[in-house]
Order: C-alpha cells, then structure tokens, then sequence
C-alpha cells in the first residue's frame, strides 16, 4: 500500500496527537479529566440525526484509570509510528 505525502503526514499527526493524549493522562490526570471534560462537550444535533446521535459512554472507565490508559495510547502511539517506520 503505497500512502501519498498528504495521507502519511494526516496520519503522523493523528499518531503524534494521540501519543500527547497519553502523555498528558500519564503525567497529570487531572489536567486529562479537565480536557476530557471539555472536549466530551455534547453538541445538539437535528431530529434527522438521531440515530447517529448517540452518547457512547467511556469516561467511566477512561476517568477512573487515567495512567492505564495513557499508557496504553503511548504504548499504540509509538507502535503505530514504528509501522510507519518501517515502511518509510
């Protein structure tokens, strides 16, 4: 599978973001809670949408073991762009 420019730097981003996300829930959990806090902010969609429009609840488990789950971003963040390493 050959990845154009575009698509391989849309996806180092994503991979890069995605590691920062982990790192910050590692470091400081609070800080995770307060960015999940804000960026889990629910945005009222049409009646035509509602199917779509369904809350998927993960905080539960996500804001009580914040550390595990950074780390496990961390640990996919990197095996991801080792993938993409590999194939560069």
């Amino acid at each position: 599978m050959d990845l154009s420019l575009p698509t391989f730097s849309l996806l180092v981003s994503l991979i890069g973001l995605s590691a920062v996300a982990g790192i910050v829930a590692v470091v400081c959990p609070t800080c995770f809670q307060r960015l999940a806090g804000i960026g889990g902010s629910w945005v009222d969609t049409d009646r035509w949408w509602a199917v779509l429009d369904q809350r998927v609840d993960i905080d539960r488990f996500v804001l009580q073991r914040p550390r595990l789950f950074g780390s496990i971003v961390i640990a996919a963040s990197a095996y991801l762009g080792y993938l993409l390493y590999l194939k560069f």
